[in-house]
């Protein structure tokens, strides 16, 4: 979630009596508070070639929010018939979406579901973000359990929990 420039609090008293405050916002981090810039800069120019493994190693989705996080039977069906399909389609320039989204300047996931009548799902989250999907990657890992009915309520409670941890970026609203 982006940090805000500024955040603005306002408290109503009696008698109409309002309270109200505002700040603005700048990111340091640790107790150097060093800001975005100056930490980025220290980190390139004391760690070069660390940066450049770590770039170049596809290492960065290993310490990101995912953007998405599902449990399937079937991951053809799951990821490529439905996601990355409908994904596609929303990107069309003759879509709904597409079109909402243009000729609109707000990008609230619930208010283009009940405008354009459509459910909620990965596709619409990710595009209305301006996620393309020659910009996405799978990463998988297999679970050990057996296909049945029995372990459905186990596979789902894994997925829970991994939302709760991990929470992705286009998770479940």
């Amino acid at each position: 979630m982006p940090t805000p420039d500024k955040v603005t609090t306002e408290i109503h008293n009696r008698y109409n009596v309002r309270y109200i405050g505002e700040s603005y916002l700048e990111a340091f981090h640790g107790s150097k508070r060093l800001t975005n810039f100056e930490l980025i800069e220290k980190v390139v120019k004391t760690n070069p070639v660390f940066i450049s493994n770590f770039l170049r190693k596809s290492m960065v989705p290993a310490f990101c929010s995912p953007l998405y996080i599902g449990i399937t039977k079937n991951l053809n069906n799951r990821v490529y018939k439905q996601h990355y399909t409908q994904l596609n389609d929303y990107w069309e320039d003759d879509s709904s979406v597409s079109k909402y989204l243009r000729s609109n300047k707000t990008y609230d996931v619930k208010e283009i579901q009940k405008i354009l009548g459509l459910p909620h799902s990965f596709a619409l989250e990710a595009r209305i973000k301006g996620l393309a999907p020659r910009d996405l990657m799978v990463y998988m890992c297999l679970m050990d359990t057996v296909n049945t009915s029995e372990n459905l309520n186990d596979r789902e409670s894994i997925e829970n929990l991994l939302q709760i941890i991990a929470d992705p970026i286009c998770g479940r609203t």
